[in-house]
């Protein structure tokens, strides 16, 4: 039987203030997924699409969702490793719930998940939420580094692959740029850094400078662990293996349009997935999926409505089962920790 979550009733005190800026994140997101959207459907319809649509092959479909479940796996194995310098204490159950109920949120309210699945676990790992969330945008640097070996050994080994792939490549490397600089600043100690935070704690009430240093602090500390961790070679090789196991789901959502592309198709439409998941987007990421599909796939003689048509067939494997799956699981979580009362 599950025990009291008090992670859970501790953040719902924050919410007043998480969901004003849930509120703003998912309006930022909804006016941009309408503009890609409308960008989607300039030389096509909405007919068009779902012409195309009917004559998918679901079998993919579950093909897909089997493969994205082993990847929620695959992530919430690597999590544990990028916690294991802070903790001993790393049950894989609260873990993976908590990486499959984030990444649903994150379908819902792009970034949302990461304060989810910080105040999910941390009663379980006996670690303070600002650690964890460190532990967590370090993982992003390790997905924007595998996707950057990935679709760099592809244009290494690809000659006719197309110029969107160069350019996808460019773009995820400034991308990684801009997200390892301030992790390195908060994660190692220099002169910038200590100088802002000895300024903060200053302008501050006493005690509430105490507690926002010690929560950056935290943060520092996960960060850091993260990136000076003895497990760095599984962590590096997992993370390439999840973002595979993603191209292999984009590769599924083009073969059930029984599209003849060769598997390293779907290797050019990664990056731009990685790069289109960094922006603010609409729910289910609706609009920023169709413009990447459509980039990715245009050089490859694929129609709009069917690029838009794969692109929602992709969304229904990574997004719609895990969403479906939290509520699911949230719900008899719930029911069973009543049970206990």
């Amino acid at each position: 039987m599950p025990e009291t979550d008090h992670s859970v009733a501790q953040s719902a005190e924050k919410t007043p203030t998480n969901l004003r800026g849930s509120i703003r994140s998912l309006f930022l997101g909804l006016v941009v997924g309408a503009f890609f959207l409308t960008l989607a459907f300039r030389r096509t319809s909405w007919d068009s699409v779902l012409a195309s649509i009917q004559a998918v092959n679901q079998v993919f479909i579950l093909y897909g969702i089997g493969v994205y479940a082993l990847y929620l796996l695959m992530r919430a194995w690597r999590w544990s490793f990028l916690l294991s310098e802070r903790t001993d204490r790393r049950p894989f159950a609260p873990l993976f719930r908590a990486v499959t109920w984030g990444t649903a949120a994150n379908a819902v309210i792009p970034h949302s998940g990461e304060l989810l699945r910080a105040f999910a676990t941390r009663k379980h790992l006996s670690l303070s939420a600002s650690s964890i969330i460190g532990s967590i945008a370090a993982e992003r640097l390790y997905d924007f580094a595998a996707v950057i070996l990935v679709t760099a050994t592809t244009l290494f080994l690809m000659a006719d692959a197309p110029p969107v792939l160069t350019d996808a490549l460019v773009a995820i490397t400034v991308m990684a740029s801009v997200v390892l600089l301030p992790l390195i600043a908060l994660a190692f100690e220099n002169p910038l850094m200590v100088g802002l935070v000895n300024l903060l704690a200053r302008l501050l009430p006493k005690q509430l400078g105490i507690k926002v240093v010690w929560q950056i602090q935290e943060l520092s500390a996960g960060i850091r662990s993260a990136f000076s961790n003895s497990q760095l070679p599984i962590i590096f090789l997992l993370s390439i293996v999840q973002w595979l196991l993603i191209a292999t789901c984009i590769y599924f959502s083009l073969v059930a349009f029984s599209l003849n592309l060769p598997f390293w198709v779907a290797l050019v439409v990664l990056p731009l997935t990685l790069a289109g998941l960094t922006l603010p987007s609409a729910p289910a990421y609706l609009g920023t999926m169709q413009i990447c599909f459509m980039a990715g796939l245009m050089p490859f003689g694929v129609t709009d409505e069917t690029a838009i048509a794969a692109s929602m067939v992709y969304l229904s494997i990574v997004a719609v089962p895990v969403m479906l799956a939290s509520i699911i699981w949230y719900l008899i979580y719930v029911a069973l920790y009543r049970r206990t009362l």
